[in-house]
């Protein structure tokens, strides 16, 4: 803690910074504080610029048609893989069938989403 002592210390040690202090207007204090209030509030602005920036790209990363279709490759490749360990288990049967009827539905809800489905094709030359 401070005391009076300590105060008066260093105002006799440091009389010419203090009496120039003290010399310094108002109005040059002021202006002081609102360049360094300015300064703080254009290097917020920037900040908020540069982090809108760096979200809109990778935002528009993650959305890319080529980007989502490696995703989606991946995500099928990997249940394809779930169905094979299941089939080769030591599980009980309906464990199996489970495995087979999350792929059937798998395969039909990604034909319902996908105009360009081969099934849908064949589907309809089958009907005709």
């Amino acid at each position: 803690m401070t005391t009076n002592d300590d105060l008066e210390r260093f105002v006799a040690q440091n009389r010419e910074l203090v009496d120039c202090m003290m010399k310094v207007p108002k109005d040059t204090i002021r202006a002081a504080a609102m360049a360094t209030y300015e300064g703080a509030r254009m290097t917020n602005k920037f900040a908020k610029a540069k982090g809108e920036e760096a979200f809109d790209a990778i935002h528009s990363m993650l959305l890319s048609p080529d980007i989502q279709k490696h995703f989606i490759a991946a995500g099928l490749e990997f249940m394809e893989g779930m169905k094979a360990l299941l089939q080769s288990a030591p599980v009980p049967g309906f464990a199996k069938d489970a495995a087979e009827d999350l792929e059937k539905n798998t395969r039909q809800i990604i034909c319902a989403c996908n105009s360009n489905c081969p099934m849908k094709k064949t589907s309809k030359k089958k009907a005709e």
